[in-house]
């Protein structure tokens, strides 16, 4: 059978040899690309790009929570008419340079931040999002105070029959059909599952509402379930549940605004509704990788931001509520920073103290 190959092969003309030879190479090529998209979730054409909306039920930080394939998530919901954010129409265009605006009106807690739009005011260059001062993430209660209008979590709660016109009158220059569209994630958004569920008590005003740290024996590649991230209490409750480490203790009507802790994985979920409209955790001080070391918040966002080849990073692409993002999480890195200096003072001043007395000695010598 050997001998009628090679026979065979001499036989073959040039032009038939190179026709065979431009065969395989093809068929290589052909299964090679097919690996490529059997090994990927991402399409490599960008004309074929998944809408902005469906990159949202994805962990951030793929490197310490696995990133599911495409085929391992459920649709969330039906996603026609859903809100473009990639494309180059009038409704497109208008999303991406009001975002911000956007992510507000649909946020449950409030950003206590003062923005400095003087290098915007001036009309040149690009976007530039500055804050001065600290920032400051707060929650309220889920009941309006008598008088005032329900905002931020209470739009959740409290009168959800007017909740698209409560929102409009937070920025009434937004597109409310945008606006309702935003409303397509709630299906799956933990949280708001919970905010929800809460809204349809009879009497509401006899509940607490218990906001969850990240739970420790959380299934490592799975989005948490709304029981975990929160839960309705009955009047005043366990106490010992209702002082347990850092949750957050919502009432009724309360006029004192809570801080969100920045630690807490909560802390991300809760303000950027369009980045994690599923409610995924973001960065904890109980972030750790697959070896179980613990993951730092410069870490955790340096791979966050990183760009690479083929992602379809919803974050990378959301423009000013991407600065407004970094700024606020840089915020956050140098407010550790400063508060280990401040918890660590008496060692920080002993060396200084150590070194002193060493100069004063070798100088008596």
């Amino acid at each position: 059978m050997n001998t009628n190959c090679k026979t065979s092969k001499q036989q073959m003309s040039v032009e038939q040899r190179q026709q065979k030879l431009a065969r395989r190479r093809s068929n290589y090529k052909q299964n090679n690309d097919k690996g490529k998209q059997v090994r990927t979730s991402h399409p490599s054409d960008m004309s074929t790009m998944i809408s902005f909306q469906d990159l949202t039920n994805v962990n951030l930080a793929s490197r310490f929570y696995r990133r599911p394939h495409d085929s391992e998530v459920e649709p969330s919901t039906t996603y026609a008419n859903r809100v473009p954010s990639a494309d180059t129409s009038t409704e497109g265009r208008y999303f991406r340079q009001h975002i911000r605006s956007y992510n507000h009106v649909m946020s449950v807690t409030s950003p206590g931040v003062h923005v400095d739009e003087s290098l915007v005011a001036t009309g040149r260059g690009i976007y530039t999002f500055r804050d001065q001062g600290a920032i400051y993430h707060k929650i309220g209660g889920f009941h309006p105070n008598q008088g005032s209008r329900p905002r931020y979590l209470q739009l959740y709660i409290y009168d959800t029959d007017h909740e698209l016109q409560n929102r409009m009158m937070e920025n009434p220059i937004l597109n409310q059909a945008v606006v309702y569209k935003q409303k397509i994630p709630h299906q799956r958004n933990t949280f708001v599952i919970v905010f929800r569920q809460l809204g349809l008590k009879p009497n509401v005003e006899d509940y607490r509402l218990l906001i969850k740290e990240r739970p420790s024996n959380q299934p490592q590649y799975n989005l948490p379930s709304a029981s975990q991230v929160a839960t309705i209490v009955i009047g005043g409750g366990d106490e010992y549940t209702i002082k347990r480490a850092r949750d957050i203790n919502v009432i009724n009507c309360d006029r004192k605004l809570t801080k969100v802790q920045e630690t807490m994985g909560y802390y991300d979920p809760l303000q950027y509704h369009i980045l994690l409209s599923f409610g995924a955790y973001g960065w904890d001080i109980e972030t750790k990788t697959n070896v179980r070391k613990n993951v730092t918040c410069r870490e955790y966002h340096s791979y966050v931001l990183q760009i690479r080849r083929n992602d379809q990073s919803i974050l990378l692409k959301s423009g000013q509520l991407l600065q407004q993002y970094v700024v606020d999480n840089y915020v956050k890195i140098e407010t550790g920073r400063l508060r280990w200096i401040r918890r660590n003072q008496n060692n920080i001043r002993y060396e200084v103290y150590q070194g002193l007395q060493d100069a004063l000695h070798d100088g008596r010598e």
